[in-house]
């Protein structure tokens, strides 16, 4: 072993446990040299004494116990202080195969006083086996192989040239800026239909008059008769405000090392925040809105001239739109709230021939809106635009430290949003649900 060698050995173990595999290692190196010297010298036989040979294999088990009792002890892999010990484990061949393939090259070493080099050792299987070395300037030897990133490249035996021993945090300290692939995650595809407005902090509650029924009204009179009288009527009514809001900590050194992700987290919350907001809102909708009854149906079927054949979808539609439009005296229905299986499901209508319908001209200024929140055969269909929904200021994020962040170097994020959302009773009659398709269609057909 050079003396790099056996400094990083004495590094890897200790240096007592490493000395006494230097001691073992010379003493196998000088057998080794012996077993060469008599394999030189009856070169023409191929032949080596039994007591030198079972000198040598002595001498390589008392040093792999050695190796071996080190890796317990240091907690270090035995292949890596092997490394240390031999350099390299290339295959080789059993002696006598060996010996007797190189005959030649022995001879003519000692013929011409130059030295043959090989090297004796244990195999993984505890077999000895024999391998050509190669000379070096400094006069040690290695094995021949290949520099590789795993083992086994270039014969099967050789030892990887390069290895890792980083934590687990670490490696994660050391990965750049990688791209960030999020969840996929629903979004507030109600907001687009509502009357949606953004007002101040200072509003403190929603108002807003619902009219009452009026008193009275206008009649046609003679020429000096009384005229009758109208009363006209309001009530004021209002909304609290909701707020929805989370909390999120980070610790300094995750801010500090991962501050990408931490953004992007921070990103993620809000938007699941304004998420939840619109769930909210679709939920408190379908609670407010007009169930579709056995009395609209029978005044569908009388205008149609008796019920429905073979109800689909689209028919559905027309009806639900229909009670929409006679309720607010023509303010169009201009949505249709549906799941995205019954979207896809629809979209693939077809005539008793096969062949694709496409929805009737009375849904043209419709929007149907799919979303997974919905239920596979739910459907509400009316005037979106009449359910309010006000924002109330932007959305807040506070940062701070709270209980003992100060001490555990935690930062702690409050995002919250302040909103009203509500429908005037007056505004009721524009949205109308079905309950289900099913449902629809068997007031229709009976």
């Amino acid at each position: 072993m050079t003396l790099e060698e056996q400094k990083a050995l004495a590094d890897k173990i200790g240096s007592e446990t490493a000395a006494k595999i230097i001691a073992a290692k010379t003493e196998l190196d000088a057998t080794a040299r012996k077993v060469a010297e008599e394999a030189t010298i009856k070169a023409t036989e191929g032949l080596i004494t039994k007591a030198t040979f079972e000198e040598y294999k002595e001498k390589a088990a008392e040093l792999v116990e050695l190796v071996k009792e080190a890796a317990v002890k240091q907690g270090a892999e035995v292949a890596a202080i092997k490394m240390l010990v031999t350099s390299n484990s290339e295959k080789g061949e059993d002696v006598a195969t060996f010996m007797d393939k190189n005959k030649e090259k022995i001879s003519a070493a000692h013929k011409n006083k130059d030295t043959f080099e090989f090297m004796i050792y244990s195999n993984d299987s505890g077999k000895f086996e024999a391998k050509e070395v190669a000379k070096s300037t400094n006069g040690t030897y290695s094995f021949k192989g290949p520099h590789a990133t795993v083992a086994g490249v270039g014969g099967g035996g050789n030892v990887a040239s390069i290895f890792q021993s980083i934590s687990a945090a670490g490696i994660l300290r050391a990965i750049p800026n990688a791209a960030f692939e999020s969840n996929y995650r629903n979004n507030q595809w109600l907001f687009p239909y509502l009357g949606v407005e953004t007002v101040g902090m200072e509003n403190r509650t929603a108002f807003w008059f619902d009219e009452e029924t009026v008193i009275g009204g206008s009649t046609i009179v003679a020429e000096g008769a009384a005229k009758p009288y109208v009363q006209y009527g309001a009530t004021l009514r209002n909304a609290d405000y909701r707020k929805r809001a989370v909390v999120m900590e980070f610790t300094e050194e995750f801010s500090t090392d991962f501050s990408f992700l931490q953004s992007r987290f921070l990103g993620q919350a809000r938007i699941d925040l304004l998420n939840d907001i619109n769930q909210d809102v679709y939920t408190r909708l379908v609670a407010a809105t007009t169930a579709y009854q056995a009395g609209d149906a029978t005044a569908f079927k009388a205008a149609n001239g008796g019920v429905v054949a073979n109800a689909n979808n689209y028919d559905v539609l027309v009806a639900l739109a229909t009670k929409v439009n006679n309720a607010t005296f023509g303010a169009n229905a201009n949505a249709a709230i549906m799941s995205t299986y019954k979207a896809g499901a629809m979209a693939i209508t077809k005539d008793t021939q096969g062949r694709y319908l496409d929805a009737p001209q009375y849904l043209d200024s419709m929007a149907m809106i799919e979303n997974p929140s919905v239920g596979n055969d739910d459907i509400i269909v009316g005037d979106l635009t009449q359910y309010k929904l006000q924002l109330r200021g932007g959305m807040i994020v506070r940062a701070g430290m709270a209980g003992n962040n100060l001490i555990e170097n935690k930062m702690t994020y409050v995002m919250e949003q302040y909103y009203f959302d509500y429908i005037p009773a007056k505004r009721v009659p524009a949205l109308v649900k079905g309950g289900t398709f099913a449902a629809v269609k068997t007031l229709l057909t009976t």
